[in-house]
């Protein structure tokens, strides 16, 4: 599945041996393809990619070769066959186009990826069958970053890695398992706009999203039929304006804004335990309630608060500061920058941490063991 840059959508109907093409509502807009190995003919294809310009590229999996279309479905070109020089593929599955035009193409059997120009010269290629930097088992989704960094989903390794658009090893994340950031035979993995990562944990049955260097960022889905839910989702797509399409033998769109609120919840009692006595938004953790309390639910002393948000950061170092009576802790992402969890007391703690462009979560924790009670968080830059 892919999505051009006027938010229509290309679906591989793999057992029916044709891309289908929609509207970003789902209308129909036509079809090609049929089964066989002739020009624009198809053997169980997978991979489907769109360039800047529109062309659209086919992974056409059991003829090991790339085709190429215009928007409407007129055949373009191909190249590649079976093999291991170089061109050659042994079932190709991922294929994505970066912002300059280069085609990435994920050689599955031969765990390895291929790159091309948009008509087919053969430009590089990277990997190996393994474990180690750089080498895969199973090398099937590929997807090219706005900054042209490249991700490759090693699937039977349960990872992501990321390289340099000349396969320069710059990264990795994730492991087997069901856990945040694990991954049971990752599938598809798509890069939005802002450099959000997506990734079709389809073991899991669910999508898990991170920033650009791994950071988990969230995952929604689970196992069934109803809305929101998933069979062993196999292709993800981001599209301009952000929604993400998720591919499951049925299309589904998801809305992935931020709220630019916080998630607050409050106890009645110092320990952030038991249920919860009130939770509303917050526009903001700015809080001086004297010998008061955040509203009538909650007691006047011995209450505990958790606000939680993602917020976009452009690259950098920044500084955060929190002035406090009483206890307080706060995170970014998963790393603990300041922890007072004692009171009475009157204080401002500040931290810096140096973040990537993206989204990051932040959370903040705070208690009032009596007397006055405020709370205060602000960020910024330190440059």
């Amino acid at each position: 599945m892919a999505v051009a840059t006027d938010n229509t959508v290309y679906v591989v109907d793999t057992w029916n041996h044709r891309i289908q093409h929609f509207s970003a509502t789902g209308q129909f807009l036509g079809k090609w393809g049929s089964w066989g190995s002739g020009d624009g003919q198809f053997i169980l294809h997978e991979g489907v990619a769109v360039a800047p310009d529109g062309t659209v590229y086919v992974a056409d999996n059991m003829n090991a070769r790339i085709q190429r279309f215009s928007v409407t479905g007129e055949f373009l070109g191909k190249w590649g066959s079976q093999g291991s020089g170089d061109g050659q593929f042994d079932y190709p599955y991922g294929v994505s186009v970066a912002p300059d035009g280069t085609v990435y193409v994920a050689d599955t059997y031969n765990d390895r990826i291929q790159c091309f120009s948009g008509a087919g010269q053969f430009l590089g290629k990277w990997g190996s069958q393994g474990s180690g930097d750089g080498q895969f088992y199973g090398s099937e989704g590929v997807a090219v970053a706005p900054d042209g960094t490249v991700y490759v989903v090693d699937r039977v390794g349960g990872r992501i890695q990321r390289f340099s658009p000349t396969g320069q090893f710059l990264g990795k994340w994730g492991s087997w398992g069901n856990g945040d950031g694990q991954f049971s035979y990752p599938h598809g993995v798509a890069v939005a706009p802002d450099g959000t990562v997506y990734v079709a944990d389809a073991g899991n049955d669910r999508i898990q999203r991170f920033g650009a260097t791994g950071q988990f960022l969230g995952k929604w889905g689970s196992q069934g039929s109803g809305d929101g839910q998933f069979v062993r989702p196999d292709g993800v797509a981001g599209a301009p304006d952000s929604t993400v399409y998720v591919a499951d033998n049925r299309i589904q769109a998801f809305s992935t804004s931020y709220s630019i609120t916080w998630h607050s919840e409050y106890f009645a009692n110092p320990w952030l335990v038991e249920a919860t006595v009130l939770v509303r938004p917050d526009s903001a953790i700015d809080f001086d309630w004297g010998h008061g309390s955040p509203g009538p639910e909650v007691p006047a002393d011995n209450f505990s608060a958790r606000w939680q948000r993602y917020v976009w950061f452009d690259a950098g170092t920044y500084r955060f500061t929190v002035s406090v009576d009483d206890g307080v802790r706060l995170w970014v992402d998963d790393r603990l920058l300041i922890e007072s969890w004692q009171g009475p007391q009157v204080a401002t703690f500040s931290a810096d941490i140096s973040l990537t462009q993206g989204y990051h979560r932040v959370r903040l924790e705070y208690y009032d063991s009596g007397g006055s009670a405020i709370v205060r968080l602000s960020w910024g830059p330190t440059t």
